[in-house]
């Protein structure tokens, strides 16, 4: 399954706020996003939860062996543990052009794989159900266990039946998780604007 160009541009956008964001805002270094988030570089690549072969294969090539030393320290370290390991990075930073070409070349696939994986059928549903989806285990991971993953169960079970409107709705129900303040409800409602638009 391959993206539209419009599709990796929303999750781009979602996950960076845009380039203005990017650069102005994140500085173009570490981020802790809060929650059970990690140290979150780039477009989206929370290190505490990648692999040491991952963050090799991500960053061995833009970093100094010292800096990588340092990301390399923050793996596993997630929530409070997390937000204090981001403290230790902020000096390390990437241009938005390698942010873009690092989420093309390790990111993008990796989720889209997982993608298809959490909702079979997936890759048959339209451009944009397809982008709203990848943008959802991207964000939320791939469970689908649990009182909090209930939607993305049931998402599971419409995908292949293409049910669009009924799949906007589960992703609406998952705002219920979150406070009305948080910016994940606005993704949300995006995401299943995407969705809707296929119907």
């Amino acid at each position: 399954m391959q993206l539209s160009k419009e599709g990796v541009e929303f999750i781009v956008k979602e996950e960076t706020g845009g380039r203005e964001y990017y650069e102005k805002v994140y500085k173009s270094t570490f981020v802790w996003p809060g929650g059970r988030s990690g140290a979150t570089a780039m477009v989206g690549i929370d290190v505490g939860y990648y692999t040491i072969s991952e963050v090799d294969a991500i960053f061995k090539s833009i970093t100094t062996p010292e800096q990588l030393k340092r990301i390399h320290a923050a793996r596993k370290k997630t929530g409070v543990e997390g937000r204090e390991a981001c403290k230790t990075l902020k000096d390390i930073k990437f241009s938005w052009e390698t942010a873009i070409e690092k989420f093309e070349e390790f990111i993008l696939p990796k989720f889209t794989k997982l993608t298809m994986r959490v909702f079979p059928g997936v890759e048959d549903l339209c451009d944009g159900a397809q982008a709203a989806l990848v943008s959802i285990v991207f964000n939320r991971g791939t469970s689908l266990e649990g009182s909090t993953r209930k939607e993305m169960l049931q998402i599971s079970k419409l995908v292949p039946d293409a049910n669009y409107l009924e799949i906007a709705e589960q992703i609406k129900s998952m705002k219920r998780l979150w406070e009305p303040t948080s910016g994940l409800i606005g993704r949300r409602e995006r995401e299943a604007a995407l969705v809707e638009a296929c119907a």
